[in-house]
């Protein structure tokens, strides 16, 4: 049953996190655009209309964040070898291991990395639910190695991710 609502968890925060490519150069796969959504972002606490992208890339959904001219992009990877997380840096050329991820089903808001990046999305959160009907989660909190990205804890529940996470 853990490893179900693992899998179920890990599958509903990697489709509902995406990740944003950085103008899909990175990205040595052709991607498909899967949609495009005008939002509220909120950077560091300032909040910002910006667009966000989601980019299907065969096991990996790429996600790219643009709040003025500030270009911000992750990814989620469900491949056979790697599990979990990125974000690209900027300086290094790279990606990066993300830190942490959140799914706030009660706002429809995920987050990467505390609060540094935050962007609303009310219809793929629906969807979700629609995709998972057994996902009962208000909120879905994730943790990945800083290194290569891979998923290391994962709660589904306030009280969960309160009591330690």
């Amino acid at each position: 049953m853990a490893s179900c609502s693992i899998r179920l968890g890990l599958a509903a925060a990697l489709a509902a996190l995406g990740i944003a490519a950085p103008g899909l150069a990175q990205s040595k796969t052709a991607a498909t655009l899967l949609y495009s959504l005008d939002t509220d972002c909120s950077v560091n606490g300032v909040v910002n209309r910006c667009k966000v992208e989601a980019f299907d890339a065969k096991g990996t959904t790429l996600y790219r964040t643009t709040v003025s001219d500030n270009r911000i992009s992750f990814r989620l990877v469900d491949l056979s070898d790697l599990r979990g997380a990125q974000i690209w840096d900027k300086d290094a050329k790279t990606w990066v291991g993300l830190d942490r991820l959140s799914l706030d089903f009660k706002t429809n808001t995920l987050c990467i990395n505390g609060e540094a990046l935050c962007f609303t999305n009310p219809n793929y959160f629906a969807s979700l639910r629609e995709h998972f009907p057994e996902l009962r989660a208000d909120l879905i909190k994730a943790r990945f190695n800083a290194q290569d990205g891979r998923l290391s804890a994962i709660c589904y529940s306030q009280e969960a991710c309160d009591a330690g996470f």
